[in-house]
């Protein structure tokens, strides 16, 4: 499957899949696209998946990514707000996973 497609496929089953898809999606985006530039956006639109499973796990995500995933500081920021403490925590510790400089 070409690249862009792959991406697009990721991104919209990040976004509005279930809970049983975005998760094994985020298990697969390190085999379907192995440079960190490419996941970063995808684990992005994750951050606003409707189950907290799945944000959660797109955070941590981001967070064992590291420096690379400096294109989600805001997002992860936005996400300490989040109903759900689990959620909260991942964002919290991805953001000092990514840059411990961010309060």
């Amino acid at each position: 499957v070409p690249h862009p497609h792959r991406i697009a496929a990721a991104k919209a089953i990040l976004q509005n899949g279930s809970a049983e898809q975005t998760w094994k999606m985020l298990n697969w985006l390190p085999q379907l696209l192995p440079e960190a530039g490419g996941t970063v956006p995808l684990l992005i639109a994750g951050l606003s998946n409707p189950s907290e499973r799945t944000r959660g796990k797109a955070a941590e995500t981001l967070g064992q990514i590291g420096v690379l995933a400096r294109d989600a500081i805001p997002a992860l920021i936005e996400l300490r707000a989040d109903e759900w403490r689990n959620v909260r925590e991942a964002a919290t510790n991805a953001l000092k996973a990514i840059d411990s400089s961010v309060p």
